[in-house]
């Protein structure tokens, strides 16, 4: 049997001494047998576990193609989730949708995972891409005037994604599927996730997989609060993953 992989990431968030937290790690991890799989980035830790996804030649192949930043390669337990969400929803009718997709290279990992270059599926993007004055948390550090652009770049090329700049939910009145498979809502607002989910859900399919990306953090505790008490009235539970993210199935 082979090593386990030992996967570590150079990005972790809300440390208050870098130094402290790398020389703890450090300690930490190589307390742990050799034998261990080993997960460290995106604010979680683990051994012990196969973290059998390494041996996923399609994830594999699309991730290091496309995730390049050190925020971007720490959140990879975060993005598998993603890609197996995208797998679990080609298997129902519907297209996908990204509400959120900042950079598209979450997106552009899922088109490959998902083979939807030779699919008559759409993949449907949503962003400010220019942040927005007012907005509680949303701004990120590529948001600004190229930042569509780019994007549009990135998928210059993929016909059957479809790239919508705008506020939510406003935007959804120039492009939106009639029926969605997968819909990942990472928007960092409470308020405009709720305005999402009040015009999307209804479209979402039985089956269809639903991630929340800031359900978890204890920063978006707002998100939690808010879309927990929403799928509640509707009848569903959200699970809360270790990734900080949250899972419902429709």
């Amino acid at each position: 049997m082979s090593r386990p992989p030992r996967y570590i990431g150079r990005a972790f968030f809300s440390v208050k001494n870098p130094q402290a937290f790398v020389k703890a790690r450090t300690e930490l991890l190589d307390s742990v047998n050799d034998d261990c799989g080993v997960f460290a980035g995106d604010n979680l830790i683990t051994w012990g576990k196969s973290v059998g996804w390494f041996e996923d030649a399609a994830f594999v192949a699309a991730f290091n193609a496309h995730a390049v930043t050190p925020v971007e390669r720490t959140i990879a337990w975060r993005t598998v989730t993603l890609a197996w969400a995208v797998r679990q929803a080609l298997r129902i009718e519907g297209d996908f949708v990204e509400c959120g997709c900042y950079k598209g290279t979450t997106a552009r990992i899922l088109y490959d995972v998902a083979g939807l270059g030779s699919s008559p599926r759409k993949f449907y993007l949503y962003d400010l891409f220019q942040g927005a004055e007012g907005i509680s948390k949303h701004a990120m550090p590529e948001h600004g005037p190229e930042l569509e652009a780019e994007v549009r770049a990135r998928f210059r090329d993929m016909e059957n994604v479809i790239i919508t700049q705008g506020r939510v939910p406003d935007s959804f009145a120039r492009a939106m599927p009639e029926q969605i498979a997968f819909l990942h809502v990472d928007m960092n607002n409470a308020e405009a996730e709720i305005a999402a989910l009040e015009v999307l859900f209804d479209r979402v399919a039985p089956g269809g997989v639903i991630i929340l990306d800031d359900y978890g953090w204890i920063a978006y505790e707002k998100q939690m609060k808010a879309e927990r008490n929403w799928f509640a009235q509707r009848g569903y539970h959200v699970l809360e993953l270790p990734t900080g993210q949250g899972l419902v199935i429709r």
